[in-house]
């Protein structure tokens, strides 16, 4: 499907992950394993039971070919199959999420940054300020699809099938999607972007304080004083560490 590369697109998120984003000068890719959605991943009721019966159909011919030779040769349950394949996709796919709007989102700022910022771009920024592959993988941008996952009609001809179909009620996200496959699965990954061709401008949430568009100018111009101090993080939730003397 070809894409509009002017069509804006932006990235809501907390004051921290812009500091990841410029800390690291790279966008994160997390594991589609992480996504709180519980159908990621899934498809339509109609798309799997069209694979249900390709899949009764191929392992049927198989059977009758070989006759009933085989030992404990049965037909897979397909329920089981479709998710061991929908997890292994998912833990092996990394995915950088993007909101398409010529104009920004109140709801986008209530879901994800409520004081935080957005980082405007478009289409064609995102993928001229990312690198065509990473140690040979390929980075792939694409559009979500909002079916009715009790009555959509299958489409052919689509990428990415599987990561790019979500329900209607998730249609207010007007989701864009670039995606790699990960070195390690499970394990998100953090992909090199050139920064001044991503980023068009920052918008700073109309509920953060006043103080932050300073801050983040400063930020953003290099005049954070280096601070060399330790870093940790909390232990207060850590499960206790308990030792016993022997009686």
């Amino acid at each position: 499907m070809n894409l509009d590369t002017k069509q804006k697109i932006w990235r809501y998120m907390d004051f921290g992950r812009f500091i990841s984003l410029l800390v690291n000068e790279s966008l994160y890719f997390p594991c589609a394993m992480d996504f709180h959605d519980p159908f990621e991943g899934h498809i339509p009721i109609s798309h799997a039971k069209a694979m249900k019966s390709i899949t009764e159909n191929v392992f049927g011919s198989i059977m009758q070919n070989i006759g009933t030779k085989v030992k404990g040769m049965t037909l897979p349950d397909y329920g089981s199959l479709h998710s061991y394949a929908t997890d292994e996709v998912k833990k092996k796919t990394g995915i950088s999420c993007w909101h398409m709007n010529n104009y920004e989102s109140e709801a986008m700022w209530k879901l994800y940054a409520d004081r935080g910022i957005a980082v405007e771009s478009t289409i064609g920024q995102l993928q001229s300020s990312l690198p065509s592959d990473v140690n040979g993988n390929r980075i792939y941008v694409y559009n979500v699809r909002y079916e009715d996952f009790d009555l959509a009609e299958i489409e052919k001809g689509h990428q990415h099938y599987i990561l790019a179909i979500k329900r209607k009620s998730f249609e207010h996200e007007r989701e864009l999607r670039a995606s790699i496959t990960l070195p390690v699965d499970g394990q998100g990954l953090y992909v090199k972007c050139d920064l001044s061709t991503l980023i068009t401008k920052i918008h700073i949430s109309p509920l953060a304080p006043a103080h932050l568009r300073a801050d983040l100018e400063n930020l953003c111009k290099g005049l954070v004083k280096p601070l060399n101090k330790p870093v940790s993080r909390s232990a207060l939730y850590d499960p206790p560490k308990l030792s016993f003397k022997p009686l």
